[in-house]
C-alpha cells in the first residue's frame, strides 16, 4: 500500500527539486553512470537529457536499486511526452518494480489520466496486479482523480476486485476520504458490506480515518446503521473506540443504538472511557452506565482500574453502581489497586467502598497494590484500615505478593505496619520462601535481618 499521492506530491521535498535543477544545469558534468544520469533525467522529465543520455548507450529498461525503471520515472513526473518518447524506443509498459508495480500502476496512483490512457493503448496490462494484490484500480481509488477512476471502470476492471487481504478500491477511496470515487464506485456496483482482515470494512475504513463525509455516503446508500461485524461490533462501537466524536454523534443521529452488546458484551461506553466527552455524549443519549461485558465489568470499573479519575467521578454522579462486582467478585476498588491513580482510589474510598472487600478468591485491593508495587496507594490503604495480614483462598498475604515480586520498599511499609513476616499459604509457602525461589536477594536479606524464617 502506497502513501496518498498527493500528500506524496505536495510533500515534494525543496532538495528534490533542486536536485533537478542541478541535473540539469550541469548537463554532461552529471555525477554517476550513464543509466544513473538517465534515470535521474527521467525524473526530472528532462526530454533533452533523456534523449543525449539514450544517444550515449543508456539502457531505455534501466532500473534503480529497488526495480524503478526509467519509464515509471518519467510517469511520476508527469511528462508525457517523455514517456512517449521511452515507449518509442523501446521502454517496456509492463515490466515491474520489486514490489511488483507497473507503470501503468504508477500513473494510476498519480491520478495522471493522459498517461494511463496512453500507456493502456500502448499495451499496458490493465488487469496486472503487484505483489500484494493491488489493481491499477485501487491505485486510482488512492488518487483521488475521479477521472481516472471512471476511465479503468469503463474499460471493465471489477469494482470489487480484492488484494490479498481482501481490501477493495472502494476501501482504499473511504480511507483517503475520496468521496466522489467512493460515490461512483458503489453506483458501479461495489459492494458495501465487503470485508477484509476479519472485521475490518468501508466503513470501519471511514470511521477510522475520519471522514465523516463517506460515513454519511454508506449510510445514505443503505449500510444499516445497527449493522454487526464478525465480533458482532456496530459503527457506533466502532466510533467510539477511535475516539471519533463527530461520526459517534451522527450515528446516533440516524438511530445508532447506545447500549448494543458485541460477542463479548461490550458496548460503546466502554470504548468510549478514555474520551470524557464522547462518554458523556452517549450516556446522555440513554447509554446503561452499569451494563456489564462477559466478564461481569462495567465502564465504571474498567474507568476505575485505568486511573481515568475525571471519568469515574463522572460516572458516579451518573449512577455507577459503585459496589458491583465482576464475575470473579471483583470491585472497582480491587480494579483500581491495579493502576497507579491514588486520587481514584481516595475518590472510591471517599463515596464508602469497602477498602477490605474480597474477590471469590478473598483477594484484596492490598493484595492487588501490593503485587504490582505501589506503594502510594499501599500507604493509603493500609491507613484506610486495610488488614495487612488478610489471606486470600490460598493462604497468600499481601507481602507474600510483594516479596515474591521484588517490591522491597512495600516490603519494607508492610512489615512496620505489622505484617506477619513468617505467615505461611496453603503450601507452607513465606514472604522469604516465595522470595528466595525468584533471587529477590535484598528483600531475602531484608526479610532475615527483621526475623523472617
Amino acid at each position: 500500500m502506497r502513501m496518498n499521492c498527493n500528500w506524496v506530491y505536495w510533500t515534494l521535498t525543496t532538495a528534490a527539486i533542486l536536485a533537478c535543477l542541478l541535473f540539469l544545469t550541469t548537463v554532461m558534468a552529471a555525477k554517476g553512470s550513464v543509466n544513473e544520469q538517465l534515470l535521474r533525467a527521467a525524473e526530472c522529465g528532462s526530454l533533452d537529457q533523456i534523449n543525449t543520455l539514450l544517444a550515449k548507450g543508456g539502457d531505455v529498461n534501466a532500473k534503480d536499486n529497488i526495480g524503478i525503471t526509467v519509464l515509471m520515472k518519467a510517469a511520476r513526473s508527469g511528462n508525457i511526452e517523455a514517456v512517449r518518447l521511452l515507449i518509442g524506443k523501446g521502454a517496456d509498459v509492463n515490466a515491474r518494480d520489486k514490489i511488483g508495480d507497473t507503470v501503468l500502476m504508477d500513473a494510476a496512483w498519480m491520478g495522471n489520466l493522459e498517461i494511463v490512457k496512453f500507456l493502456i493503448d500502448q499495451g499496458a496490462d490493465v488487469n496486472g496486479t503487484d505483489n500484494d494484490g493491488e489493481t491499477v484500480l485501487m491505485e486510482a481509488a488512492i488518487s483521488g482523480n475521479l477521472e481516472v477512476v471512471k476511465f479503468l471502470v469503463d474499460k471493465g476492471l471489477d469494482v470489487n476486485a480484492k488484494n490479498k487481504k481482501g481490501k477493495t478500491a472502494l476501501m482504499d477511496a473511504a480511507e483517503r476520504g475520496n468521496l466522489g470515487i467512493a460515490n461512483f464506485l458503489i453506483d458501479r456496483g461495489a459492494d458495501i458490506h465487503a470485508e477484509y482482515d476479519s472485521h475490518e470494512t468501508v466503513l470501519t475504513e471511514a470511521i477510522e480515518w475520519r471522514n465523516l463525509e463517506v460515513v454519511k455516503l454508506l449510510m445514505d446508500k443503505g449500510l444499516d446503521v445497527n449493522a454487526k461485524d464478525k465480533d458482532g461490533n456496530t459503527p457506533l462501537m466502532e466510533a467510539a473506540w477511535r475516539k471519533n466524536f463527530e461520526v459517534a454523534k451522527f450515528l446516533i443521529d440516524r438511530g445508532a443504538d447506545v447500549n448494543a452488546k458485541n460477542k463479548n458484551g461490550r458496548t460503546a461506553p466502554m470504548s468510549a472511557y478514555e474520551d470524557l466527552r464522547l462518554l458523556k455524549f452517549l450516556i446522555d443519549k440513554g447509554a446503561d452506565v452499569n451494563i456489564k461485558d462477559e466478564d461481569g465489568e462495567t465502564v465504571f470499573m474498567e474507568a476505575a482500574r485505568m486511573g481515568r479519575f475525571e471519568v469515574v467521578r463522572f460516572l458516579i454522579e451518573k449512577g455507577a453502581d459503585l459496589n458491583a462486582k465482576d464475575k470473579y467478585g471483583q470491585t472497582a476498588l480491587i480494579k483500581a489497586a491495579w493502576g497507579t491513580s491514588l486520587k481514584v482510589m481516595e475518590l472510591l474510598i471517599d463515596r464508602g467502598l469497602d477498602v477490605n472487600a474480597k474477590s471469590q478468591y478473598d483477594q484484596t485491593a492490598l493484595m492487588e497494590a501490593a503485587d504490582w508495587g505501589h506503594l502510594e496507594i499501599v500507604n493509603f490503604l493500609v491507613d484506610k484500615g486495610a488488614d495487612v495480614n488478610a489471606k486470600d483462598k490460598g493462604g497468600k498475604t499481601a507481602i507474600m505478593g510483594a516479596a515474591s515480586n521484588g517490591h522491597l520498599d512495600v516490603v519494607k511499609f508492610l512489615t512496620e505496619k505489622g505484617a506477619d513476616l513468617n505467615a505461611k499459604d496453603k503450601d507452607g509457602k513465606t514472604a522469604l520462601s516465595v522470595a528466595s525461589a525468584k533471587n529477590r536477594s535484598e528483600t531475602v536479606r531484608y526479610l532475615k535481618a527483621h526475623g523472617a524464617k
